[in-house]
């Protein structure tokens, strides 16, 4: 009896199934990647466009920085050397009032 053989016949369609699952969870793997990819590619102008307003506000913020900290360096200065100012201011003054520069 040369028959067909069933068994062997269903183990092949069994692994046909398994193997067609497989490339169907690699292909949705791979499309859900493309996905994110074009995504990605999309919104690459707009990040372009982001960083560029971040560095101008960053430069901003650096400018007044350094006007903060100058203006704060004159205010310690002048309070470090307080008595040569009024000295100075006195002198100043002193020698106006005698040339009547000041009438």
């Amino acid at each position: 009896m040369n028959g067909p053989d069933y068994h062997a016949l269903y183990e092949k369609i069994g692994d046909m199934q398994a193997t067609l699952r497989v490339v169907k969870h690699e292909t949705t793997t791979v499309s859900t990647k493309v996905d994110a990819l074009a995504l990605l590619v999309a919104n690459q102008g707009h990040l372009a466009a982001d960083v560029e307003a971040l560095k101008a506000q960053v430069h901003m913020l650096e400018i007044e920085k350094h006007r903060r900290e100058g203006a704060v360096g004159l205010i310690e200065w002048a309070s470090k050397h307080w008595p040569f100012l009024g000295l100075s201011a006195v002198l100043i003054a002193w020698i106006g009032y005698a040339n009547e520069m000041f009438k």
